[in-house]
């Protein structure tokens, strides 16, 4: 807590925008792949994280844009 609150609010953005890249290279190089191989059709792989564009408040970030990765991944499994 001896950072500024900005200073903190930058980091925890880097720390996110970080996160979120590496998730979607990952399922990028992966779904790529696949396709590539013909194992799979573009079809089957939908976007990873939900519309940015449907967020307005902080529980649409999590509930329609971040945590949408953890609804197709659990789907997949099953």
């Amino acid at each position: 807590f001896s950072d500024s609150l900005p200073r903190q609010a930058f980091f925890a953005l880097v720390v996110g925008i970080i996160n979120y890249c590496t998730l979607n290279l990952q399922y990028s190089i992966g779904s790529a792949f696949t396709v590539a191989i013909g194992m799979y059709t573009p079809q089957d792989w939908p976007r990873l994280m939900g519309r940015l564009r449907d967020v307005s408040t902080v529980r649409d970030f999590w509930g329609k844009f971040w945590h949408q990765n953890l609804r197709r991944a659990s789907f997949r499994l099953l």
